[in-house]
């Protein structure tokens, strides 16, 4: 099969991540795949050298602004003709436009098909012929939630609709790696036992619920330790914030990594997801379960399709410090049902939500729409 994805992004962040390790896989699932992306330099930087065709010059810097580009359209139309693509599958409203116009203009039998990343999305105006019955050939969803969303604003577009949860990136996150160095970076002993949040500092990413919870749990659990991984504009007021609760020695801020990023979910003793990012596949999440860590999070998103609650993690009501506080309590206060949640979630995921199964998964909507 004969395969382009378009993303309309030159940072690697949102839906560049995803769409990308999609992409690979599909590769590597010998599909003959191409990924275009915007050009930019961060992630140019980030896709140098790695095994898929990735291209650069197609696709508009400009969100929606297909009508002052045409040169994008024909490039994009030669190329697609030239290299008899079958499947464009497009992740944001940019790319979006600019196939949907192309395939008007075009002479090339190609399907379409928009994975769309977040509800955002879904609630914008004037996205209609979009996201209804004629805007692509199949839409792909991250989780049950924006299905709904989707059939009841566009019941026209219903039979389109398809469900593909998100996956880790395995190469990278996986139960085999070890997070001494972190946690000796940290000054965190044996004795601590590590409660860890991958989130970037912006409004609605649950920083102001942890703060909120973290007295509760070390009145009751002093050696926890908290460690709070990501940037963001807001980092300065939480660090502020801990500085004046007392708890600058159990509340740690990690900062944005890069290279060691997989060893901070293994230096974690209980990982924390309460709320979604910038694409609502739960990444974090995902990953922290790629590595077998236990969960507690929040009913938001795709979560509770993701952590049996009991089983692999447990779910909690947002915005309720007393339920996050005992959750995170019941893990830290019992090693042996700690260990036996990690091993679940770590199944759970082998089960569900590996790279291979999103690949046939996506496959299976690619062969569908092809028939």
């Amino acid at each position: 099969m004969r395969i382009v994805h378009l993303v309309a992004m030159n940072r690697w962040t949102g839906a560049a991540d995803p769409a990308f390790t999609l992409a690979r896989d599909l590769a590597r699932a010998g599909q003959t795949v191409t990924f275009i992306c915007t050009p930019g330099k961060v992630l140019a930087d980030r896709l140098r050298g790695v095994e898929l065709d990735v291209r650069t010059d197609i696709v508009l810097d400009t969100k929606g602004d297909v009508l002052r580009a045409p040169w994008a359209i024909r490039r994009l139309n030669r190329f697609l003709e030239n290299e008899r693509i079958e499947i464009l599958h497009c992740h944001l409203g940019a790319d979006h436009w600019l196939a949907y116009i192309a395939r008007r203009f075009g002479r090339c039998d190609w399907r379409l098909v928009r994975t769309i990343h977040r509800r955002r999305t879904l609630e914008g105006i004037g996205r209609g012929f979009l996201l209804g019955g004629s805007g692509a050939d199949v839409y792909v969803h991250l989780h049950a939630g924006n299905v709904h969303v989707h059939q009841e604003r566009f019941p026209e577009a219903a039979g389109k609709m398809h469900l593909v949860h998100g996956a880790a990136d395995e190469d990278r996150f996986h139960p085999g790696l070890r997070g001494d160095a972190i946690r000796s970076e940290f000054g965190l002993g044996p004795e601590d036992l590590v409660v860890g949040i991958v989130a970037r500092f912006v409004p609605g990413r649950g920083h102001d619920l942890l703060m909120r919870t973290v007295p509760l749990v070390l009145q009751r659990f002093p050696q926890a330790a908290f460690l709070l991984v990501g940037r963001g504009p807001l980092r300065d007021q939480f660090e502020q914030r801990v500085r004046e609760m007392g708890v600058s020695d159990r509340v740690l801020f990690a900062g944005y990594r890069d290279e060691d990023f997989p060893e901070v979910y293994a230096a974690m003793d209980i990982q924390l997801c309460l709320a979604l990012g910038a694409e609502e596949s739960a990444r974090a999440a995902l990953e922290g379960m790629a590595c077998g860590n236990p969960l507690v999070a929040t009913r938001v998103g795709p979560l509770p399709e993701m952590i049996d609650d009991g089983r692999s993690g447990r779910l909690v009501p947002n915005g309720n410090p007393q339920a996050l506080a005992a959750a995170i309590l019941e893990f830290l206060q019992d090693s042996d049902r700690r260990s036996a949640v990690a091993e679940t979630s770590r199944q759970v995921y082998d089960e569900r939500f590996t790279s291979h199964i999103r690949v046939e998964k996506t496959l299976a909507v690619y062969k569908g729409i092809l028939r």
